[in-house]
């Protein structure tokens, strides 16, 4: 991850989140019993194209340098998503989309803080430029700010 970049991982919905319960964060657990097709993301391809992936059973949607959603999967159903914000971008409408998507399909988004995240752009807004990597890339590009 670039230090411009804010990550997100997504999990189905229906699930009784606790970042207390999982101290380790292993995304991949929440997928267990949920059998969703890696097909169903091909609707994020208008605002973020699908990119050439250095792995088999890894979908881009973006690019992996700035906005991009990705989409780990065996046998063609989901075992994590994990999404990224370049937050150097104008990147409203691709976090606009991406908000409304998971919002219809019943996911949750969890911010780098293991916090549940509302789909409000205003509230992702603010938790990005509240992370520790929107400071220090202010910092590195804005010298005496």
């Amino acid at each position: 991850m670039a230090l411009w970049q804010y990550a997100f991982i997504v999990i189905p919905g229906g699930i009784d989140y606790s970042n207390e319960l999982e101290l380790q964060f292993d995304e991949d657990v929440f997928w267990v019993n949920h059998l969703v097709h890696i097909s169903l993301f091909d609707e994020l391809e208008e605002a973020l194209p699908k990119a050439k992936s250095w792995n088999k059973d890894l979908i881009i949607y973006g690019t992996e340098t700035s906005n991009c959603f990705e989409v780990l999967g065996e046998s063609n159903y989901v075992e994590s998503i994990s999404f990224r914000i370049d937050f150097t971008s104008n990147y409203e409408k691709v976090l606009n989309v991406v908000l409304e998507f998971l919002q219809l399909n019943n996911f949750l988004l969890i911010g780098e803080d293991k916090n549940l995240l509302p789909f409000n752009y205003l509230q992702v807004k603010a938790t990005i430029e509240s992370s520790p990597q929107f400071a220090r890339y202010k910092k590195l590009s804005h010298p005496g700010f």
